[in-house]
């Protein structure tokens, strides 16, 4: 019984100091979800983008329209503009401590439908992920808390609410799989606190979609204007969440 106490606990404080952070990109299901980083700044997977405007609702409820300020497009990371009104920003937590067995808690507001939050274990370091020009995710999390559609760009935080990376794709068996925050997003943040974080890093935009995904691990971005979804390898699909 302490256990689950103990577990409970775990949940309940991260969802109290890192909910008001969590937002909602879009509305409904098939959009997805982001983390206030600093005063004005989301950060989000870039391919749940689909134009230089996004509507960002809050924990609270309350709406506001954000535009892009900068795109990472091989490292599927974008960062949003936006009123961040009263949301503290997320603490940075440690990604290069975890191993096999980690307690981690992931959290998302799928396309502003309220927050979710989920406890797992981190299963493996370093999953196949390649980016949407194909390029590799190196550092990757793997775990085990379940997600709903729409979570993809929600952050995934240690006990203590601080961030290790944000979610990004589902995989075979529900297992997922989180863009590190790591020392190389740290710096871009510090960057983008001067005001000058991945301006070099914009990309043109492809039929409405801020990253089309071309690897084999997500098989339904929804990419507006795309005709064609990505090819599948192996005898499962893998999907963005």
């Amino acid at each position: 019984m302490a256990v689950l106490e103990e577990v409970t606990s775990v949940v309940r404080s991260a969802a109290e100091r890192v909910g008001p952070a969590v937002v909602g990109l879009g509305r409904g299901w098939g959009r997805g979800s982001g983390v206030v980083i600093a005063p004005g700044a989301v950060l989000t997977t870039a391919h749940n983008l689909r134009g230089e405007e996004v509507t960002v609702t809050f924990a609270d409820g309350r709406r506001a329209a954000g535009s892009v300020a900068g795109v990472d497009a091989d490292g599927d990371l974008a960062v949003v503009n936006v009123d961040t009104g009263d949301a503290e920003p997320v603490e940075w937590g440690d990604a290069g401590s975890l191993g096999a067995g980690s307690v981690v808690v992931a959290l998302a507001n799928p396309g502003g439908r309220g927050l979710r939050t989920t406890l797992g274990l981190v299963s493996a370091i370093g999953a196949r992920l390649r980016g949407p020009r194909g390029r590799r995710i190196r550092g990757t999390i793997e775990h085990t808390a379940p997600l709903p559609r729409g979570s993809s760009g929600g952050p995934l935080v240690d006990p203590d609410g601080r961030l290790l990376g944000l979610n990004a794709v589902r995989m075979e068996g529900g297992l997922i799989v989180a863009i590190p925050a790591d020392a190389a997003l740290r710096a871009a943040r510090r960057r983008f606190a001067r005001g000058s974080a991945w301006r070099s890093l914009r990309r043109t935009w492809r039929g409405g979609c801020a990253a089309r995904w071309a690897s084999p691990i997500a098989t339904d971005c929804s990419c507006a204007g795309s005709r064609r979804a990505a090819p599948r390898s192996g005898p499962g699909s893998r999907r963005a969440t």
